[in-house]
């Protein structure tokens, strides 16, 4: 009888060991698993505050101190399309427009329909001078999301340059339906009118003196 107490006992203790072994590779399991997901969430949290820093100091006009946090943030990250973004928009208003259009395309690498890089890569080519171009990117965002006011008037100002006054307004118009009180596209329309409205005076003097 007392072998037998003493076989279960050995039993009992042998299963106790292998649960309490099994429970505790399982906490262990769940610790690492919860340090982690915390330090995931930790470094997704500093990106994120990272970029709207970056973007922060963009609309300040602070764009070399811009450049620190989106490098801070890429650094975490390389294939941050709003980071990347950031830099891009930096690097324009710095003068550096090369270096803008490699961030947007490096944007654009990660994702070909990030609307802002290529609003922004537009931007550039029409600051350039290629006017062709810059609406080439426009399009691709309207394509994307139509209504999309920047994209509209910034389309619209491309025109214009090209002469395009009536496809011009047109796109003015389109932001304007969308948002009437949208600046940029209210602008932009006023002074084409009245640049259009000084040419139509010109005219009608010029044919009175014929």
């Amino acid at each position: 009888m007392l072998r037998k107490d003493g076989f279960r006992i050995l039993i009992l203790s042998a299963l106790a060991f292998i649960l309490l072994y099994s429970v505790t590779s399982a906490l262990r399991s769940m610790v690492s698993q919860v340090a982690a997901l915390s330090t995931n969430l930790l470094s997704n949290l500093s990106e994120k505050i990272l970029n709207n820093k970056a973007a922060a100091l963009n609309k300040l006009g602070k764009y070399n101190e811009s450049l620190i946090y989106s490098a801070k943030a890429l650094a975490i990250d390389p294939n941050n399309v709003d980071a990347l973004s950031s830099k891009g928009i930096a690097l324009d208003h710095l003068g550096n427009y090369t270096g803008a259009i490699e961030y947007y395309d490096k944007a654009l690498a990660v994702d070909p329909k990030y609307v802002p890089a290529l609003n922004n890569k537009g931007v550039v080519l029409r600051g350039l001078g290629n006017y062709t171009g810059a609406i080439e990117y426009y399009d691709k965002a309207l394509a994307i999301q139509s209504n999309d006011t920047y994209a509209l008037t910034n389309k619209g100002t491309a025109l214009q340059h090209l002469g395009n006054y009536t496809g011009a307004i047109e796109y003015y118009d389109k932001a304007l339906t969308i948002n009437p009180k949208y600046k940029a596209a209210l602008d932009n329309k006023a002074l084409l009118e009245q640049y259009l409205g000084g040419l139509k005076n010109e005219r009608a003097k010029y044919l009175k003196n014929i």
